[in-house]
């Protein structure tokens, strides 16, 4: 409709995936592993929960103003595009970006760049899952000692886990994000996982 008559600029962008569970338990554990797994690059603020919403920046800064980049992350209502052929809820995850030097980090400059998006490479990049080596790994890049017992060290790793649980039970899921903020030395402790396994089949639906 707008033609090359006018010019356009993308100054708000929202790249998002929708991880399609068959109930709403399904949607909450896949909620809960991203939690567990997810550092999310870009994201200098801890997350932080408001009602079902985890949003992994500030919304605004202490000037009010839209923060530029702002990866959120709910479980509790159903695709936006779905819906009719998937009512349940499903683990949506989607990266806000602000302004339109935001949207041009990631190549969106004009409504062409919209539609040309490649969301496949976007995610392969930017979903960054990883996992602890061990409970000893963990209680070691924590300590500053090396006289502590294995038992020693998984405890330590066990409490440090707790702190950042969403909930006072040791079921609730952690939050990896915030572990890794709190004490970034503990990235020695962590390995990769390939993010295929959640976008492969997807992406294969959606060509």
């Amino acid at each position: 409709m707008l033609g090359t008559r006018h010019l356009t600029r993308v100054s708000y962008a929202e790249v998002a995936i929708d991880l399609l569970t068959s109930d709403n338990e399904s949607a909450a554990v896949m909620a809960e592993y991203l939690l567990e797994h997810m550092v999310v690059p870009c994201a200098r603020e801890r997350a932080n929960i408001e009602e079902e919403t985890v949003y992994f920046n500030r919304r605004t800064n202490k000037n009010g103003n839209l923060s530029p980049h702002v990866p959120v992350l709910y479980a509790d209502r159903p695709s936006k595009l779905l819906a009719r052929l998937y009512p349940e809820p499903c683990s949506h995850l989607e990266h806000r970006f602000n302004g339109h030097a935001a949207c041009s980090s990631i190549g969106l400059n004009t409504l062409a760049d919209c539609i040309a998006f490649d969301h496949h490479a976007f995610w392969l990049s930017n979903l960054r899952l990883f996992e602890f080596s061990s409970k000893m790994d963990l209680g070691a890049a924590l300590s500053n000692r090396s006289d502590l017992t294995a038992s020693a060290l998984r405890n330590r790793a066990a409490n440090f886990l707790q702190e950042h649980r969403i909930g006072a039970s040791n079921e609730s899921p952690y939050v990896l994000h915030n572990c890794v903020r709190a004490k970034p030395i503990i990235r020695r402790a962590l390995k990769a996982i390939d993010n295929k396994h959640l976008l492969e089949e997807r992406y294969r639906r959606q060509r």
